[in-house]
């Protein structure tokens, strides 16, 4: 009766057991596979090897280092600065002249002011904006000086000398209207620009030539300007 008993309860034992071994066999393949299946990881950033992409996406880096080799003044009125800067600027002015007319300029030339390279500026400018009162009365647009390109030559920040020397070349297209255009002539305008500081007080000049590819109508076919600005901040 005992063995019997006994050989029942090992019957019935028996196959729970198999049933728990089974269901564990069951489960460790899948626990092993998790276990070794790796995690989703981020793909690391890979830099472009585009030569353009590169030279766009470096754009601000070379803003930086062109900017942190030249001296820090503010950029004079009027005038061009001889430090490479990247900005979108506009100047206006107001003149009363000898022979009692006001001459009224909005942009003055000036525009957009891009850094290409570390040494270089291209200037996009918008053509003047010129209003003449009282004598020879005239609105509109003056003759558009639309590119200019500047090449600097030497510089020092504060720390190293607190100079700089640049040069441009600038065209100049017959698009005004009769009363402001040097119409058919082209016009080419080479600048030299440069400036010493000794502290908070700095001077910058600049000498530039007006140049016609060929006789103007109404303006004289060569001029030389002089322009000097003193600051002190």
């Amino acid at each position: 009766m005992t063995q019997e008993k006994q050989s029942q309860s090992h019957g019935i034992a028996k196959p729970a057991r198999l049933y728990v071994i089974a269901a564990l066999a069951a489960g460790l393949p899948c626990g092993a596979l998790a276990a070794d299946l790796p995690l989703p990881q981020p793909e690391p950033d890979v830099a472009s090897t585009d030569p353009i992409t590169q030279y766009f996406a470096t754009w601000f880096d070379r803003v930086e280092a062109a900017q942190a080799s030249q001296p820090h003044w503010m950029t004079p009125i009027t005038t061009v600065t001889p430090r490479l800067e990247q900005e979108y600027r506009y100047d206006q002015s107001q003149q009363f002249l000898q022979n009692g007319a006001e001459v009224n300029n909005y942009f003055f030339g000036k525009g957009l002011e891009l850094i290409p390279t570390t040494t270089n500026e291209i200037l996009i400018n918008v053509p003047a904006y010129e209003q003449r009162l009282y004598h020879e009365p005239a609105t509109g647009f003056a003759d558009g000086n639309f590119v200019t390109i500047k090449q600097r030559l030497l510089s020092a920040n504060e720390e190293n000398g607190n100079y700089i020397l640049s040069a441009f070349l600038g065209f100049q297209a017959p698009t005004g209207i009769s009363a402001f255009t040097n119409r058919p002539a082209w016009i080419v305008i080479p600048s030299i620009a440069g400036g010493i500081g000794w502290g908070d007080f700095d001077v910058q000049g600049t000498i530039s030539y007006t140049l016609p590819t060929e006789s103007a109508r109404r303006r004289h076919d060569t001029r030389h300007q002089h322009d000097l600005a003193i600051s002190c901040w």
